[in-house]
């Protein structure tokens, strides 16, 4: 089998339960057709009917940057871009970033879990007990994201991977822990965008800033990625190495790994070569190709140059 592509859907077959000793959790062992093993943790899907012998297909939901794979099974009764009938739990009046009235509705799937999501308020009468139709927009770690099929996101008008122009209109305190910065689209609506995760690219308050837009992987909702001050996706720099390390997967594969920073001094990990590179020293420049840009983090790609003069 050719490498798994992430987005895309394989075969596996369930292999064994095991309890690892390092987090105290139990997973499902996965073979695929190369008889290559993957983890899958049993507590997101306990009611998915998983067992030794059991064929699934599942979705390579993520591949992280030390090559780590990240399954979705395929789920025993929903599926996504479909529409099913949920039972209301309950409903509670809110207000979302823009100050308008929303209603947040609390339903129960097939397993009894409850899942919350939005709605406009007066699109629809509805009470406890009642059933609602919802769209599932996405299943991720064996959990529903619904909306309502008739309304629109609240980013209507941006189209993911674009850019837009956006205005830093305000930062908003909620807990000190919960700080954002309020960015404005070019529809005057309002986005919030963690202020930890961008607080190093020097933003002021009336500050216009390029952002493209990316779907959220836990929500689907889409969200604005400002443009890195320093770097651009696709272009090459040099990055001072800092360290080495070396992880051990957990079927026993040696992964080699390098660190090192960019000019925000953020450490950023690179999977490095299988065999050991001599010229790879600490203090030396490796060219990496900006690959993406995500929360305020770049992601890398060894280029495996080495710089032979300082920087």
């Amino acid at each position: 089998m050719a490498d798994l592509v992430e987005g895309k859907w394989y075969n596996f077959k369930v292999f064994k339960i095991i309890n690892l000793p390092s987090d105290s959790k139990k997973y499902y062992v996965l073979k695929d057709q190369d008889n290559k093993n993957f983890l899958l943790p049993q507590k997101y899907y306990a009611n998915y009917g998983l067992k030794p012998g059991t064929q699934i297909s599942c979705r390579i939901d993520k591949i992280n940057c030390v090559g780590s794979y990240f399954l979705e099974p395929q789920h025993p009764i929903y599926s996504e871009n479909k529409i099913y009938d949920f039972v209301i739990d309950r409903i509670v009046e809110e207000n979302d970033i823009n100050n308008e009235s929303l209603q947040h509705y609390f339903v129960f799937d097939e397993f009894q879990n409850s899942i919350d999501f939005f709605s406009s308020v007066g699109v629809m009468e509805k009470k406890k007990g009642d059933r609602i139709s919802c769209l599932v927009r996405k299943i991720r770690k064996g959990k529903l994201f619904l909306s309502i099929p008739e309304q629109t996101d609240k980013s209507s008008g941006l189209q993911p991977g674009k850019i837009y122009r956006f205005k830093i209109v305000k930062t908003k305190l909620d807990t000190e822990e919960n700080k954002s910065f309020i960015l404005e689209d070019i529809y005057r609506r309002k986005h919030a965008i963690p202020y930890l995760d961008y607080k190093h690219y020097g933003f002021e308050i009336g500050q216009s800033v390029n952002c493209m837009i990316r779907k959220s992987q836990s929500t689907e909702d889409y969200v604005p990625e400002p443009e890195n001050p320093e770097y651009k996706v696709g272009c090459e720099y040099y990055f001072r190495i800092n360290e080495f390390e070396s992880i051990v997967d957990y079927f026993g594969k040696s992964i080699n790994i390098i660190i090192v920073k960019d000019v925000f001094n953020n450490e950023i990990k690179i999977i490095g070569p299988e065999q050991e590179n001599k010229r790879m020293k600490i203090g030396k420049y490796l060219l990496c190709e900006v690959t993406m840009f995500k929360k305020g983090k770049i992601y890398l790609k060894n280029m495996n140059k080495i710089l032979n003069k300082q920087i």
